[in-house]
């Protein structure tokens, strides 16, 4: 439902016209399918919007542990697959350099109880990413457009470097080939 901002709200801003049902339909199916690659990751509790802005330290001058650590902005949190949040966290707002991203990744691996292939991981990890960002670049035009709420487009060249890095990562395969067909444009996109 959320990926589909993107075919709700972006692609009649940018074209001037609804959406057509077959391009809704054939962006759905891409999703379902590639969803089919993460359906057996665990799942877990998800933040769904864990990233450093909704991190607080309790007390500045403390030292720097989980102790020290609380969150805001969690009424959205919901069952997910446990690479979820480490997306969010590592790529949103501030993302992580390469080094420490696949550091932190191969800890959280190592770390959880029920093992997952790096792979699958990775699968999930760049899924679950594309989909946040086709929401984002969706909700940036429904707060313009329908809520009247200025400078909030200052998203979105993020938004689409992050789409077009993304969407030619393996897992994403499908979810590509849609938006070839659909909105070839967004090759233009990233900077």
């Amino acid at each position: 439902q959320e990926a589909k901002r993107f075919t709700d709200w972006y692609l009649p801003y940018v074209t001037g016209h609804a959406t057509h049902i077959a391009d809704r339909e054939s962006f759905k199916k891409a999703w379902y399918a590639s969803f089919e690659k993460i359906k057996n990751l665990p799942q877990t509790t998800c933040h769904y919007d864990y990233h450093i802005d909704n991190l607080m330290c309790l007390n500045p001058k403390g030292e720097a542990t989980i102790q020290n650590l609380a969150m805001i902005d969690f009424q959205d949190a919901r069952v997910g697959p446990v690479c979820l949040d480490v997306a969010c966290l590592l790529e949103d707002r501030f993302p992580a350099d390469e080094a420490l991203r696949q550091k932190l990744i191969d800890r959280f691996l190592d770390g959880i109880n029920e093992k997952v292939s790096k792979e699958d991981f990775i699968a999930g990890y760049n899924l679950c990413l594309l989909h946040r960002y086709f929401k984002i670049v969706g909700l940036l035009v429904r707060l313009q457009e329908r809520d009247k709420r200025e400078n909030v487009m200052g998203r979105m060249n993020e938004a689409w470097e992050m789409i077009h890095k993304l969407l030619h990562k393996p897992a994403c395969t499908e979810i590509k080939n849609v938006m070839d067909k659909i909105y070839p444009q967004y090759q233009e996109k990233a900077a």
